[in-house]
């Protein structure tokens, strides 16, 4: 391992910085279908929220996956920043019964 690690060479990645915004409207835009408007999926501030905590693409792609996949289980069109804060449990009690509700008649809640 040792002779390895002489062979290697350490790369700091310091993020996309003041481009990650647009990195990310690039990303969906290449995954959209023709003709579909990325905020038809997601939300701007959805975006800029990821935009704000995340810094590489293998982040932005776990985290698009894991709002997808979670506003497709609550039937949520677009995805929201409340996506989140709903399965942190940090939602209002109104929205938090409104979506609990629609799971629940689609059969995805107790």
């Amino acid at each position: 391992m040792e002779e390895i690690g002489h062979r290697t060479d350490v790369l700091a990645f310091e993020g996309f910085g003041e481009d990650t915004r647009a990195y990310l409207d690039w990303l969906l835009g290449e995954c959209a279908e023709d003709g579909v408007e990325v905020d038809t999926l997601i939300e701007p501030a959805a975006l800029d929220l990821m935009a704000m905590r995340l810094s590489t693409p293998l982040q932005f792609a776990e985290h698009l996956n894991r709002a997808f996949e979670a506003g497709f289980r609550m039937g949520q069109k677009p995805i929201t920043a409340e996506t989140r804060r709903f399965l942190n449990g940090q939602l209002d009690p109104g929205r938090t019964r409104e979506l609990a509700d629609r799971m629940r008649a689609v059969g995805l809640a107790p």
